[in-house]
């Protein structure tokens, strides 16, 4: 029953689809009007929108520090440290060059669609071929999802877009693409493209994502859905790009490099994570399991049958009646997702069992009694509505919210402010820089202490809002200081967790430095180069509204490369840290101005 009807037969071993019939005319059709919409999602990056600002709304400037040492040649990994794999942020940097005035948050989750929607199309097109509905049914759940910058988690209670988590938002839209093609396309070059260009986008995004991915290529592969000759094909290709970056430049080894050096810092207990995972997606969860019990009930003859071929020694037979089952390809894609959520904070949770279950849905459900097929509905709808309903419910919600929002304003800051804000936010806004200039002790006592006045403090929009703040103040401020001393800083660091000031003033940043500086998970020792390129930066900056803990312990690491610095007061939140030979004369004159706690 299910993908696992009958018996296995043909080198092929292809599932039956309602509807079969090769029709050349609605699969280009199919594959013209996704590309058509992708494209016209993509135009609207020209329209002067802002993005309601939410939680962690900084992890968005991440990309744009890596867009600035981009355009001044810089090479991820290899002139730069990064916390994920180089495609995600030349990705960015490709639409940054269309659409310099493009709203961030839009930028860098639409990104991947440069990467998914090609690979996506082969399979929408093998699909529409046998089913219109079906193809209709596999491109509108991953537009929507891709189309939408919110998490299945919710952060804060207040409406806003999720600028954090793009990274793991990205793999599961490559995920989705994955099990599409294994379930869908019919067609072996479809297949080797799709997969090609999904598997290896997901290696140069995020490790984990590709290391989720390939059970389910094996999977696919004992299912008879992937001949291995077409497996040979896909790792052909995936290599020959690997092996060319390295020749180019090193990247592949430095990558893999890096990889190693961030799994060693973040070591934990991997049982404590999966169920810290389990407990936040309870609901699908349990939804699954339920599924996943009907299934195997309503396939029971078939893995039945399995079992006897294998006690009779042919195992092989016994393998692939399994692996073609919906059962088995259901428990791989939650297996999947829970592993993939215990090593990730913030994303589309579950996005890539939506093929299965649509499958299940649309195509195997013939197949099975008419009262056991309207149970699975229901629990296929069970299984799907969590992520739909915090999703679209988050969206609708917010934009909503957002024709009430008052947009924000700093000049200074250019296509990073076009993000609107509560009107009766700006109180709360202000006093976060008040209280960090009148009773800085204050802050100092937490970040001593290890720890941030609010467990959830950078969730805050306030936070967010006067962290941008305190950006265009510190780009005026450099600017002033510039004019005033008739002189340039090349060379920008900031000792934070992000650093958009070359971008914002078209300057050159430290190479061999990380970004998306995180002390606790990302930050790893400073090696001779780092030293060497800190030692050289012409300006590093100090933030002092608010000094967190954070922020301490990127001085802290970076302390031994800065004593010979002078103190630079640039504005009331920040002190510049200058080399001897930038600082005024009468500055360098002075006796206790160099650089200290």
């Amino acid at each position: 029953m299910g993908m696992g009807t009958g018996r296995v037969s043909g080198q092929g071993g292809h599932w039956n689809m309602t509807g079969a019939g090769n029709n050349t005319v609605r699969a280009a059709s199919a594959g013209f009007l996704f590309i058509g919409c992708v494209t016209a999602l993509l135009c609207l990056l020209a329209l002067p929108f802002t993005a309601a600002i939410g939680p962690f709304y900084w992890d968005t400037l991440i990309y744009y520090d890596a867009t600035a040492r981009i355009a001044s040649g810089q090479i991820p990994i290899i002139d730069f440290l990064a916390p994920v794999g180089p495609s995600g942020y030349w990705l960015f940097y490709a639409l940054h060059e269309v659409f310099p005035d493009g709203q961030g948050v839009y930028l860098a989750t639409w990104s991947i669609l440069l990467v998914s929607a090609p690979a996506m199309v082969p399979v929408l097109c093998d699909a529409a071929r046998k089913s219109g509905l079906v193809a209709v049914a596999l491109a509108v759940p991953f537009l929507v999802f891709s189309a939408l910058p919110f998490n299945v988690e919710q952060f804060y209670p207040y409406p806003g877009v999720d600028g954090y988590g793009i990274y793991n938002r990205h793999i599961s839209q490559l995920l989705y693409v994955v099990v599409a093609a294994l379930l869908f396309a019919d067609s072996a070059i479809a297949r080797v493209i799709s997969l090609t260009m999904a598997l290896t986008a997901l290696f140069l995004t995020k490790i984990t994502g590709f290391v989720i991915a390939l059970p389910l290529v094996l999977l696919a592969l004992f299912a008879r859905r992937l001949r291995l000759r077409e497996l040979v094909a896909v790792t052909a290709l995936f290599v020959s790009v690997l092996v060319g970056l390295e020749i180019w430049c090193g990247l592949t080894s430095a990558y893999v490099e890096s990889i190693a050096e961030l799994v060693s810092m973040n070591e934990g207990a991997l049982l404590i994570e999966i169920v810290h995972a389990g407990a936040t997606h309870i609901a699908i969860l349990t939804a699954l399991g339920l599924l996943l019990l009907m299934l195997f009930w309503l396939e029971r003859d078939d893995l039945g049958e399995a079992w006897d071929d294998f006690i009779a020694g042919r195992k092989a037979a016994a393998i692939c009646t399994v692996a073609r089952s919906t059962w088995m390809w259901l428990l791989a894609v939650t297996i999947g997702g829970l592993m993939l959520e215990s090593q990730n904070w913030g994303g589309q949770a579950f996005l890539f069992i939506w093929p299965v279950l649509l499958r299940a849905a649309l195509v195997d459900r013939s197949a099975w009694p008419v009262r056991g097929s309207a149970f699975v509905t229901i629990l296929i709808a069970a299984a799907a509505l969590p992520t739909l309903a915090n999703i679209g419910g988050r969206a609708i919600r917010t934009y909503a919210a957002q024709m009430q929002y008052d947009v924000v304003e700093i000049e200074e800051l250019g296509p990073l402010s076009a993000v609107s804000k509560r009107d009766k936010i700006d109180k709360r806004v202000a006093l976060i820089r008040e209280q960090s200039i009148r009773n800085p002790d204050y802050f100092r006592s937490y970040a001593a202490a290890g720890e941030l006045p609010r467990f959830t403090y950078y969730a805050n929009p306030e936070f967010q809002l006067a962290w941008l703040a305190a950006i265009g103040e510190g780009v005026a401020a450099i600017r002033h200081y510039e004019a005033r001393n008739d002189m340039r800083f090349e060379t920008i660091l900031s000792l934070n967790f992000v650093n958009p000031f070359p971008y914002l003033l078209d300057r050159d940043s430290a190479r061999h430095v990380t970004i998306g500086k995180d002390p606790f998970r990302t930050l790893p020792p400073t090696d001779a180069q780092a030293r060497a390129e800190i030692a050289d930066t012409d300006l590093v900056l100090w933030p002092k509204c608010p000094v967190t803990v954070a922020n301490v312990r990127i001085r802290d690491a970076y302390g031994a490369h800065l004593d010979d610095r002078l103190t630079i007061p640039l504005s009331p939140c920040w002190d510049g840290l200058v080399r001897p030979e930038l600082a005024p004369d009468d500055l360098a004159s002075e006796n206790g101005t160099t650089n200290g706690a």
